[in-house]
């Protein structure tokens, strides 16, 4: 028996690309996937990826900027550890003022928050992560909606629970998108706090940060467009669960011309990811 690898995220983005029924005659297709954790290609955990390619390769064009996960999965069940992280990273000259002035991070002791810094600092046992899944745990761990989850997903999945399905965009936080097209959370961070010590409810915190990644899909997906000519987008992983993310990527993808495509008959999560190994094995073989 021939063994293919598949890239978890190549996979997530080739089983949207056959839930849609995209063959290889409809051109290279720019995969928007974003999830909690997948290995990836370098050796460090993706879940923020612009993949440019087809069923048979992709090449990674953008990604988020790393966030690190202090004690490595201890992370995903205890969030604080990621807005403690997010905050270190946006705003490290202020980060004991944040701490003292932010409710959900004085939940930290003196010693936590020394020892979460010196983990970090010496990149012991703290992994780095492109994950929007993560970024989605930080906020809503930083708005002290859930900073020690009780299931999987807890904190992002609460965070849309306040849009309370009305799907209207505002003006979101932008985020930094640089040269290399690594997208940059760190204004995002930072606006965020602002919100939070000006009293801003967090409903309305919640819409702008889901605004904000809407538009930063658009306008990297844009950028990418001038120098990798795809023909169509598509939007995988377990981060589209968010109907609010993926109904106005969607619509607003289409508003300026880009072709893009959800998931329709196979789950966006990792349900879906047997499907899209399938799919790039035949590929292969087929060539």
């Amino acid at each position: 028996i021939h063994m293919q690898q598949v890239q978890h995220h190549h996979a997530h983005m080739a089983a949207c690309m056959a839930d849609n029924g995209l063959s290889e005659s409809s051109g290279k297709t720019l995969g928007v996937v974003f999830d909690g954790a997948g290995f990836g290609a370098d050796g460090t955990i993706w879940g923020g990826e612009f993949l440019f390619g087809d069923y048979t390769q992709v090449t990674r064009v953008a990604h988020l900027r790393h966030i690190p996960l202090i004690g490595g999965d201890a992370a995903v069940y205890e969030p604080v550890r990621t807005a403690f992280a997010l905050v270190k990273n946006s705003d490290g000259a202020h980060l004991a003022q944040h701490c003292d002035s932010i409710a959900s991070l004085r939940t930290l002791s003196a010693t936590q928050r020394n020892v979460f810094a010196h983990m970090m600092d010496k990149q012991l046992n703290t992994f780095a992560a492109s994950s929007v899944g993560r970024l989605f745990d930080g906020v809503a761990a930083l708005l002290g909606i859930c900073t020690h989850a009780e299931y999987e997903a807890q904190g992002p999945i609460e965070l849309e629970g306040l849009l309370q399905r009305n799907l209207s965009m505002v003006q979101g936080y932008a985020f930094g998108i640089d040269a290399s097209t690594t997208i940059d959370y760190a204004p995002v961070i930072r606006a965020i706090i602002d919100d939070i010590q000006a009293h801003v409810p967090i409903a309305t915190i919640s819409r702008k940060f889901h605004s904000g990644v809407v538009q930063m899909v658009v306008r990297v997906c844009q950028e990418l467009h001038r120098h990798h000519p795809f023909n169509q987008v598509v939007l995988s992983g377990g981060v589209f669960l968010n109907e609010f993310l993926c109904v106005n990527t969607l619509i607003a993808l289409r508003q300026v011309g880009i072709v893009a495509y959800a998931h329709k008959n196979v789950p966006s999560n990792d349900g879906g990811i047997s499907l899209g190994q399938v799919m790039v094995a035949r590929a292969r073989q087929s060539q």
